[in-house]
Parts: C-alpha cells; structure tokens; sequence
C-alpha cells in the first residue's frame, strides 16, 4: 500500500482473536499484506498480536475490513492486552474456551498506567505461560 507521505499514522495490534494455537488464515493475512509496503516488516509480540501502522484518516475503513475476515484488532499502549491462550494442544482441553473468550470480551483495551498482560489456560500444561503475565 502506498502511504501518503503527509499522512499520520497510528500502530494498532491485530491477532486471529481468542482460540487454539494463535492461527491465522490465508485471507487474513492477505488482507494484513494489503497494508504493508513491499519491504516492510511487522512485529510480532509475544502476545499473539501483530503491531501494524495504518493511516489515521482510514482508521476505521482499515479496521472493518480486518474484522470482516476475522480479525481482531486492539489498541496499542497502555492498555489490557487480548488474552493469550493455548497454543500447546490446539483444543485437546476445550472446556475454558468459552471462558476465555468472555473474559478477553470483557477486560481487553481497557486504559490501565501501564501494560497489562492476562494468560488464560484451561489444563496444568500452562502452554499461554501464566506465570509470565501480570494476571
């Protein structure tokens, strides 16, 4: 995508949203590639989430589009981060589910004085690494 060089822009993260494995899919990440010039690089946080500038003035349109194809997207900062969740077993113990995602629904975005990091894990493997986060 060719950026207006007198356009501002703003980061926001964007992850697959709150499953098994932190996946995304052919057309996701077609329509993430959209957004980025032919040498840019994305990063990815270890909290499943790929921090992407977009123009300000196309905010909105941009974030639309991404949740059309199943995208979540968050903002970036000081803020409650999207939960991670398993990426051990790929839905080997699905009963918390459910539960994540009503807590990632509820908590997620929320300004806080500095970053906050919330695991969620439905069995003792620990594969979102709990002991790591805040919460």
């Amino acid at each position: 995508m060719n950026m207006e060089s007198n356009s501002k822009n703003s980061k926001i993260a964007v992850n697959g949203g709150i499953g098994f494995g932190a996946k995304l899919n052919s057309r996701q990440l077609g329509t993430i590639s959209k957004y980025l010039n032919e040498d840019e690089e994305i990063e990815l946080t270890t909290f499943q989430q790929i921090y992407l500038d977009i123009p300000v003035n196309k905010k909105e349109e941009i974030i639309e589009e991404f949740q059309s194809v199943g995208l979540a997207c968050y903002p970036v900062g000081n803020f409650v981060k999207s939960l991670k969740t398993c990426n051990f077993c790929k839905g080997e113990e699905e009963e918390g589910m459910p539960v994540a995602k009503e807590l990632n629904r509820r908590i997620v975005g929320k300004p806080v004085p500095f970053t906050l990091k919330v695991a969620y894990t439905g069995c003792p493997v620990g594969c979102s690494e709990p002991l790591l986060s805040d919460i």
